[in-house]
């Protein structure tokens, strides 16, 4: 496994069924082709939901979620879950609601999908090539570096002719995960995790604790979005934290 700076990283994945950081390419849990029993430390995601938590209705952000109890740094909360779409269905299923929410959808696979293509560029390596010898960040620790790969969803389309996205889409059918605020400084992270499917286009979203929450503290993660990165629409933040960007698009 590796680290967010693409070094190999001997401490990632689970330490006493906590994920203390994010991993790059995700993590692989065990399952009903290991030889170990469901009490096995690489079986977290699959075990569902164990700690307390609350929906309640924010001042100013709609709803969110809130810890009802004191949740140590890497525990697993729950997975962002909803229907998936393929480009032709989303765009039927957009034609439902307002046309912003469209073009946002759209626009972001988009935008996705070529930054990862101009990375690779500027790492000196064609886009269709698999390994390139630098990291595409500045790196934390040991300075070793090692073969870093495209993203495991580019490289997965090319192997599967698939050039068409898959959207989650969670307004109608989803669970808890669809209610987690954004915030410039969350106390959540996102990571992608595989147990039944090692498809790297169809991980589990999971939400693991970035740091200790206190009973009572609202949960958030960092949605990622780029202001102005969808044109005529603008969404501002209402975090609060000193480091506020003020504005998610």
């Amino acid at each position: 496994m590796t680290n967010p700076s693409g070094q190999v990283d001997h401490q990632a994945g689970y330490r006493h069924r906590r994920l203390n950081q994010f991993t790059v390419g995700g993590i692989y849990e065990c399952n009903s082709r290991c030889q170990c029993d469901r009490r096995c430390g690489n079986r977290v995601v699959q075990q569902g939901v164990w700690v307390r938590m609350q929906v309640f209705k924010t001042e100013r952000k709609g709803w969110g979620i809130r810890a009802l109890h004191a949740i140590p740094k890497g525990t697993f909360l729950c997975i962002y879950a909803g229907a998936i779409y393929n480009e032709e269905t989303a765009h039927h299923h957009c034609r439902h609601h307002i046309k912003n929410q469209c073009q946002h959808l759209q626009h972001k696979q988009q935008h996705k999908y070529e930054k990862a293509r101009q990375q690779i560029h500027q790492a000196g390596c064609e886009a269709g090539c698999g390994v390139r010898e630098s990291v595409l960040v500045g790196s934390t620790g040991r300075r070793q570096f090692y073969p870093v790969r495209q993203p495991d969803w580019l490289r997965a389309r090319r192997y599967f002719n698939d050039h068409h996205p898959y959207i989650m889409d969670a307004k109608k059918i989803g669970n808890l995960g669809r209610y987690f605020n954004h915030s410039c400084n969350p106390n959540v992270f996102v990571q992608n995790v595989f147990i039944t499917s090692h498809d790297p286009r169809f991980p589990e979203v999971a939400f693991f604790a970035a740091r200790n929450i206190e009973a009572g503290e609202e949960m958030t993660w960092d949605y990622g979005y780029t202001v102005d990165q969808v044109p005529f629409k603008v969404l501002y933040c209402y975090c609060g934290e000193p480091n506020c960007r003020k504005r998610l698009l």
